[in-house]
């Protein structure tokens, strides 16, 4: 497909069925890494087509390469996790401010990876479980926290309902087939008035407006479902929560920052300061509520 067609501005019926909202209706975007981007025109949630099969993306996570790579990066660090949990709760005391000084609390993290976010909360009176598909991860997390850290999805390991006061999920429903599924499974598993937050690529980002298909977060097959404020709110929607709150944030570590000259630098950390206030920053974030009133 040659650039001109990979950017036609109109909508088509399409075989793809859209994980969201269940429309056929996509535009396309662009092409990319065997396959192209396409918008949802009712939810507006983007889909890396052709759709991996569930298997393929097994082998792809469960490859010593992918564990590698994540220990490797920032997000494996120590000094990360702290970060996200601070700013975590930054969240919580504007919206769900109970959740910091009840006792108990029990905080599940879906994809906590080698259990470095974990390791902060528990330090400040969580009670803490965490999943992840990721073998090598898994074992080093019980390395540190014992059997708290667990292999699997949420609806292998967390089948009873209403256990958990906060569960966290950070740049995971970006990697998944139907993330509404998974929203569903921790929507049964909260208990009423406990809350859920999601933190995952804003594909209507300053950085992703700007970059297009060179956005460093296309990166099939391993980023396949992308969100703007709008998809992520009807995806949590979906799932049946009705308290919602959405925010884009700054990340921590802007990786194109590195590839520019010195003087500019500068301009563009500020752009990326800024662009959170618009709504744009590279970073989304949701935090849903359930119900108190539901048993």
């Amino acid at each position: 497909m040659d650039s001109q067609s990979a950017r036609i501005s109109g909508s088509k019926e399409s075989s793809i069925l859209c994980p969201i909202c269940q429309s056929r209706r996509q535009r396309e975007l662009y092409p990319t890494h065997g396959g192209q981007l396409v918008r949802c025109c009712d939810c507006q949630v983007v889909l890396f087509t052709p759709r991996p099969s569930q298997a393929e993306l097994d082998r792809y996570y469960n490859a010593q390469s992918y564990y590698e790579h994540y220990q490797s990066s920032p997000m494996g660090q120590a000094v990360f996790a702290q970060h996200r949990y601070q700013q975590l709760c930054r969240v919580l005391r504007r919206y769900a401010p109970y959740l910091l000084t009840q006792q108990p609390r029990v905080m599940l993290d879906v994809g906590c990876g080698t259990g470095q976010l974990l390791a902060v909360a528990a330090t400040q009176g969580w009670q803490i479980q965490g999943i992840d598909l990721s073998a090598a991860a898994v074992k080093q997390a019980q390395e540190q926290l014992g059997p708290v850290v667990q292999r699997g999805t949420i609806a292998e390991i967390a089948s009873s309902p209403n256990i958990y006061d906060l569960i966290t999920s950070y740049h995971v429903i970006e990697h998944l087939l139907d993330p509404v599924l998974l929203l569903r499974h921790i929507y049964k598993v909260l208990r009423p008035g406990g809350a859920v937050f999601i933190e995952t690529p804003n594909i209507d980002s300053l950085g992703a407006r700007l970059r297009g298909n060179r956005w460093s977060h296309i990166i099939p097959p391993e980023h396949i479902t992308y969100f703007n404020p709008t998809s992520l709110q009807r995806a949590l929607q979906q799932a049946g929560f009705q308290t919602i709150q959405t925010l884009t944030i700054r990340p921590q570590v802007i990786e194109s920052l590195a590839h520019i000259p010195l003087f500019l630098k500068g301009i563009a950390s500020l752009a990326y300061t800024v662009a959170p206030w618009m709504n744009l920053g590279a970073s989304l974030q949701a935090i849903a509520l359930k119900p108190s009133c539901h048993g």
